[in-house]
């Protein structure tokens, strides 16, 4: 950046620059600043003066940030109303959010949730890995991946007698997640949650019996109560994953024999 007192500096021009000021949230406020441009006369470099009203290359205020900033104390706004109330975009609050916010993780719990969320298949890394507070049912952290060499650093840099009071690490079946957990907090016991405890013995009980339905149904010029097999399989599949009593107690009409059977 050239030296601004100098005598290589010339003017170059004016330009008009949008700075979005929000002193009034009943209405969009905006200040048209007429910018002068210099350029050297050595290296024929560029640049604008500055200004008190926001930082270069931004067109949003410096009060209009710690405005938004103040606005989002309160846990009950959102980036979104926060966007609305100040005229700006959501992205643009986010932006504001991350840059001068850094949030600080809640202290680790007895019991943890680990799982990951879905974010972006743009962004670098599509999942997020979501630390939760089981007892308390509050987000301990936000990781931005769940790969496993993030998680070890990760947990590695919280000091060791916290790690020590975990005592329950609730996950889903993910290899990873068990990996680092075994690694990093040994002593915490592994649980895996009800939701893909139960999905996954449901996809269990489904590959059996598509493969058993499969069976019969290579064996078309066999008599017919092989070929009845596989269609009874086919459609009242539901029939394995409810329970016996929540089956529908009469009788069920069988389109293929034309006759009704009970369950």
């Amino acid at each position: 950046m050239p030296y601004r007192g100098s005598a290589h500096i010339r003017f170059l021009e004016y330009k008009y620059k949008k700075i979005i000021h929000s002193i009034s949230t009943h209405e969009k406020s905006v200040i048209r600043w007429h910018m002068r441009r210099y350029q050297c006369k050595l290296c024929k470099k560029t640049f604008s003066e500055s200004n008190p009203l926001s930082d270069s290359n931004e067109n949003v205020s410096l009060y209009t940030k710690m405005s938004i900033l103040n606005y989002l104390k309160d846990y009950n706004h959102t980036f979104t109303s926060a966007a609305h109330h100040y005229y700006v975009s959501i992205q643009t609050v986010i932006n504001i959010f991350d840059r001068y916010v850094e949030a600080k993780r809640r202290k680790l719990p007895k019991v943890i949730n680990i799982d990951e969320v879905f974010i972006s298949r743009a962004h670098k890394y599509k999942y997020a890995c979501i630390l939760y507070d089981f007892m308390h049912r509050k987000i301990i952290d936000v990781l931005p991946t769940r790969h496993k060499r993030y998680l070890i650093d990760y947990f590695a840099r919280i000091p060791k007698t916290e790690l020590s009071s975990v005592e329950v690490v609730v996950m889903d079946m993910w290899q990873t997640y068990r990996d680092v957990i075994k690694l990093c907090i040994p002593q915490a016991k592994i649980a895996v949650d009800s939701f893909h405890l139960i999905r996954t013995l449901n996809e269990i009980i489904k590959r059996i019996r598509i493969d058993t339905m499969n069976k019969y149904k290579q064996h078309k010029s066999a008599p017919v109560h092989d070929d009845m097999y596989y269609y009874m399989l086919k459609k009242f599949h539901y029939f394995f994953l409810k329970n016996y009593e929540d089956i529908y107690d009469g009788k069920i009409r069988i389109q293929k024999l034309h006759a009704y059977w009970h369950k």
